[in-house]
């Protein structure tokens, strides 16, 4: 390697990344999607 020549790298990409946050957002979405189904939606929170 040459020190005068930037070093050539390849582009970084969050497939995976990407991936798992929308697994994430279509877990907690049909999650909250039952929970309406069986409460009264003021008595749905975050913390249950």
């Amino acid at each position: 390697m040459n020190i005068h020549e930037p070093e050539i790298r390849r582009p970084y990409r969050m497939h995976a990344r990407a991936e798992a946050a929308e697994a994430t957002r279509v877990r907690i979405l049909e999650t909250a999607r039952k929970l309406w189904w069986q409460r009264y939606y003021d008595e749905v929170s975050l913390q249950k």
